[in-house]
């Protein structure tokens, strides 16, 4: 080698001596002729002193695969190829210790440097660690994996959005939820995928790009198509690496079914309070217990119920008393109500007399019949004979 290749040489050796990229120098012979640091810090913990070491040894100690994870045969790998005169340039692979289990990503560049006088031959090699880099995206598309996993399959309408509101991930229950059917949203404008969002919804999405958290437990959705949906929701910024605001996750609940059933009830409920307040006999309800929880108009006139009587007292602790036809007072395990719970069946047309706490009498024909419910009540109805009875005591009079 002249003097003047030999300077370029120590040139170059000094530059990679310099270099963060593991180098290495092989001649025509396949030996080993100069590392740098790099390359000794990134494959001495495995192969231990690179004195004497050989690519070809490598073929021994290593396997080498592609990103898609086939095992390629040592001719294959970039390092043998390079030795054949050929130029690599960038190439990702992964190399397998063998010995250790240990995966290293690598990208391998290099090819031969040919000299004048054709008498020896070098070929540089690099190989670049991206073993943290790559492991990094994995991870990270592990971990957009499993949100999009989680998100897609949660039971619940959730979305992810970023700043600009275009779908970062969402669930099959939001797309259900607000009538979706485009195939593939993710990347796309959330305005554009719902057109027929009000400017108060899109109020709401600035202030959660804005830092809020914002809910509402029942609020009322128009639809372009002329129905409307309830929606308990909560919109909430989500934070990047930076504590800035990256987007934010909606979640909603489609409630409309709910407040569709609470309207029926409530109609339902008006129809059968109006019912029991205006017909024209006495009915209370009573639980298992004698505690009467309702009772219309007509049945507390009747017995002289107060609200007091409605939910503390029970049978057998009223201010009344019950009296039977012949005049004598009829004990609790008589009273109508009280045989009705207890056998399970319907007790009808029991005339008692009630002497309320106003010393008034009252007359009553009584039928009372059980009921299952969260357990057993009775309904009681009462049908008022006070002018009968007068009458015939009149008569016998």
């Amino acid at each position: 080698m002249d003097n003047e290749s030999t300077k370029q040489l120590e040139f170059l050796l000094a530059t990679f001596d310099n270099l963060n990229i593991a180098t290495v120098v092989i001649n025509d012979e396949g030996s080993v002729v100069y590392t740098n640091g790099a390359f000794a810090e990134l494959l001495e913990h495995l192969i231990g002193n690179l004195n004497g070491w050989t690519f070809e040894k490598m073929g021994v100690e290593f396997n080498m695969y592609d990103y898609h994870g086939e095992n390629l045969p040592y001719s294959k790998w970039p390092i043998a190829r390079i030795l054949q005169g050929e130029k690599i340039s960038q190439e990702k692979l992964i190399l397998h210790h063998k010995t250790t289990n240990n995966n290293l990503y690598i990208k391998v560049s290099g090819g031969p440097v040919h000299y004048t006088d054709n008498h020896q031959k070098l070929f540089v090699i690099s190989l670049e660690d991206i073993t943290e880099k790559e492991e990094s995206i994995r991870l990270l598309r592990e971990s957009e994996e499993k949100l999009n996993l989680f998100t897609e399959n949660a039971p619940a309408a959730i979305a992810m959005f970023d700043r600009e509101m275009r779908y970062i991930a969402v669930s099959k229950r939001w797309l259900e939820n607000h009538k979706i059917t485009r195939k593939n949203v993710i990347g796309a404008l959330h305005y554009d995928v719902v057109p027929d969002l009000s400017q108060t919804w899109k109020e709401v999405h600035q202030r959660g790009l804005n830092g809020e958290t914002l809910r509402n437990d029942n609020d009322m959705f128009p639809r372009q198509d002329g129905s409307v949906q309830f929606l308990k929701w909560e919109v909430k910024p989500w934070f990047n690496n930076k504590q800035e605001v990256g987007g934010v996750i909606i979640i909603t609940e489609d409630i409309t079914e709910q407040k569709i059933n609470e309207e029926k009830i409530r109609v339902a409920y008006t129809k059968y309070k109006t019912l029991f307040d205006n017909i024209p006999i006495g009915v209370s309800i009573s639980d298992d217990e004698g505690r009467i929880f309702e009772a219309n108009a007509i049945a507390e006139e009747m017995l002289g119920i107060t609200e007091e009587d409605h939910i503390e007292r029970r049978i057998n602790d009223r201010k009344w008393q019950i009296i039977r036809s012949d005049g004598s007072v009829m004990p609790t395990e008589e009273f109508p109500s009280v045989r009705a719970i207890e056998t399970r069946k319907k007790v009808e047309n029991v005339e008692i007399g009630v002497l309320k706490p106003d010393n008034t009498y009252a007359w009553v024909n009584v039928t009372a019949a059980p009921f299952k419910l969260d357990g057993y009540g009775v309904i009681v109805t009462f049908h008022d004979i006070t002018a009968r009875k007068e009458a015939e005591k009149k008569l016998k009079e």
